[in-house]
């Protein structure tokens, strides 16, 4: 979770229906995401997932202390060579979107080549997820 500016705790959350802002539950701060700092975390986490493997959205979200959306949005920023984003799909296991060059086609291809098995659009997480 990322630590407040204003009281140094480890207790910003998220706060979507503010429009991208951070809220501490300590004190009274009330400020916009720092997506660096975030997305650093991100691409962080992401090069730990092991070949094979995939993770979720909400999973990736818990883990940083943010919502899904800004994950979604993190991720679509994200230099496919920095960091394997294309190992993140939704929590029903279905493979999800992906705005790297090729779309999903191309993702599905990268897991695929990755050792993920895919069936009808879906990846059965007992077998591949990785929670951190």
């Amino acid at each position: 979770m990322p630590i407040c500016p204003s009281c140094k705790k480890d207790s910003l959350i998220y706060v979507p229906w503010l429009g991208q802002m951070w809220k501490c539950r300590k004190c009274e701060y009330q400020g916009p995401i720092v997506i660096e700092m975030s997305e650093r975390a991100l691409q962080s986490s992401l090069r730990k997932i092991p070949k094979g493997k995939v993770t979720t959205y909400k999973i990736l979200a818990e883990k940083l202390g943010v919502h899904q959306r800004a994950v979604a949005g993190m991720l679509k920023r994200n230099d496919p060579k920095a960091a394997p984003c294309y190992k993140v799909v939704a929590s029903d296991g279905k493979v999800g979107g992906y705005s790297g060059p090729g779309g999903v086609k191309k993702k599905i291809k990268l897991l695929r080549a990755d050792g993920v098995e895919i069936e009808k659009g879906k990846i059965d997480l007992k077998k591949f997820l990785f929670e951190f």
